[in-house]
């Protein structure tokens, strides 16, 4: 690339960074309660328990299945699960937290906990909560 057009290239990302910093500051993006709370860090106690709790139908949030299944239609409409997500009834589902699985063997291919696990009508949503880790 010659300089000029390299300088227009870097022109052009300095603006729009400039713009994602402006709408940033407008909606409120960079505000996040766990890095207040300085608990940024901690899935099981924080993050965990918090997504856990308003995944369950019976949370304290008196929302029933409401976020659940907001929660199910995000996951199908990006593809994540596959539908028909139907035998999954939300009304009965268990949500639990760090459930146990069984010791972890040397290989550490067997045993350990699943962050969050909702299940209903022999179906499962299993949540592995990693800090900094991209969707998959």
């Amino acid at each position: 690339m010659e300089g000029k057009a390299v300088r227009d290239l870097l022109e052009k990302v300095n603006f729009t960074n400039r713009k994602y910093d402006e709408i940033a500051e407008i909606t409120g993006e960079r505000f996040n309660i766990f890095n207040i709370l300085k608990v940024e860090r901690s899935e099981v106690h924080t993050h965990s328990a918090i997504l856990g709790e308003l995944l369950d139908v019976n949370g304290s949030h008196g929302q029933k299945d409401v976020f659940l299944n907001l929660f199910i239609e995000y996951l199908i409409n990006e593809k994540k699960i596959k539908p028909p997500f139907d035998n999954f009834d939300s009304k009965k589902s268990k949500t639990t937290i760090e459930k146990h699985i069984g010791l972890i063997d040397e290989k550490k291919e067997r045993g350990g906990r699943i962050d969050i696990i909702i299940e209903a009508n022999k179906s499962a949503i299993i949540i592995e909560n990693k800090i900094d880790a991209c969707d998959q």
